[in-house]
């Protein structure tokens, strides 16, 4: 049997994130509502370049430890664990607010800055043990594998792109909101941002999951064993 296993890791200042704290600048004068104020926030995004990681010194036992998503009515007897594809796609927000005191009391906040990473890090290709590299086998279950990675990349491409703009247009368009007290002024920001973004990074797992169940079928791996004799 071959798999594939994938995440999205997120990290919001909100959730307490190292990567994500939340800091504030305070400035005296605000008047009234907050919607005078007109913030011009820098953005500033970092995309991963995904390195590619082959592993073969595992055995079936320990890459199905490895597999995070399951596939109903393919674990059990009758299907060997024989390749793997993990990935993570990483996304990481930090934002940091610019807080007025409001003479009527209270704040505003405003974005100050935004910082956005986002992308697989690392892609892992594990080979069991069992088949040694330049084998029939080997190479099947590489070709397979390989198949994998070019939907992560395929379907990272597409949703990055939309990722970041909908950060941005939000980021740019969002004014001065009115908060109760200067240190939550950063996560009440974020919120914004991250009610954006959310709903299209879990369009994206359905999708990486929905396109990688298409390779991952009884079907196909009957196929891939046609291709080579010592299975």
């Amino acid at each position: 049997m071959l798999a594939v296993t994938f995440a999205i890791v997120w990290s919001f200042a909100s959730l307490g994130a190292v990567e994500a704290q939340a800091q504030t600048r305070a400035h005296p004068g605000a008047k009234g509502a907050c919607g005078h104020i007109r913030p011009a926030p820098s953005i500033e995004v970092t995309r991963a370049e995904p390195k590619l990681v082959y592993h073969n010194d595992r055995n079936a036992s320990a890459l199905r430890s490895l597999q995070k998503n399951k596939m109903p009515g393919m674990n059990g007897d009758g299907w060997r664990m024989a390749g793997l594809t993990r990935g993570e796609f990483r996304f990481r927000l930090k934002t940091r607010a610019r807080v007025y005191r409001r003479t009527t009391g209270g704040f505003c906040a405003a974005l100050h800055d935004v910082q956005v990473g986002l992308g697989y890090e690392t892609l892992d290709v594990y080979v069991v043990d069992r088949y040694s590299p330049g084998s029939c086998e080997y190479e099947s279950i590489l070709e397979h594998e390989k198949r994998h990675v070019d939907v992560f990349r395929r379907i990272e491409a597409q949703y990055v792109p939309m990722i970041v703009e909908r950060i941005q247009k939000k980021a740019q368009q969002m004014g001065a909101l009115p908060v109760a007290a200067e240190n939550i002024a950063a996560d009440r920001l974020q919120d914004e941002l991250r009610r954006m973004v959310t709903p299209l990074l879990k369009e994206m797992e359905v999708m990486e999951r929905h396109e990688n169940a298409k390779l991952d079928t009884p079907e196909a791996y009957r196929e891939e064993q046609k291709r080579c004799q010592k299975w």
